[in-house]
C-alpha cells in the first residue's frame, strides 16, 4: 500500500510544483501563529520522517501549550496503512480524543452541579 501511496504522488504532482512546494516548505515559520493556538493539540511525527525532520516536531511541539506528542514508529511523513506507526497513530488518536471526550464530560458535570441542588 505504502509504494502505490508514493507511486501515485509521483505521478499526481508534476516535478516544477513538487519543487515550489519544497521550497515554500522549507521557509515556512510558524512560530507566531503557535502562540494563537489556545486547544489541546495532538502532535504525531515519526522518527524517521523523511519530508520534516523529527527534532522539527519535537521543537513545534515544545512551543504548543497543551501538546501531546507522540513519536510514531517508521519513516513515513504521512500515516498509510500498513505500515510502521499506523496502528500507533490510531491508537494515540483514540486515547487523545477519548482524555478530551472525558474532559468536556467532567467540565459538563461541574456545570450541571451548579444548577442542581441536592
Amino acid at each position: 500500500m505504502a509504494r502505490q501511496f508514493d507511486e501515485l504522488q509521483r505521478i499526481a504532482v508534476p516535478k516544477e510544483n513538487l519543487l515550489q512546494f519544497f521550497d515554500f516548505d522549507a521557509h515556512l515559520d510558524v512560530t507566531e501563529a503557535v502562540e494563537q493556538v489556545k486547544c489541546p493539540v495532538l502532535l504525531m511525527h515519526s522518527r524517521g520522517d523523511r519530508m520534516v525532520p523529527f527534532a522539527d516536531g519535537e521543537h513545534l511541539a515544545s512551543l504548543l501549550h497543551d501538546c501531546s506528542f507522540v513519536p510514531l514508529s517508521g519513516d513515513n511523513h504521512t500515516m498509510v496503512p500498513g505500515t510502521a506507526g499506523f496502528e500507533e497513530g490510531f491508537e494515540a488518536i483514540d486515547a487523545f480524543l477519548t482524555r478530551m471526550t472525558d474532559g468536556c464530560i467532567a467540565l459538563e458535570d461541574a456545570a450541571l452541579s451548579e444548577f442542581v441542588q441536592d
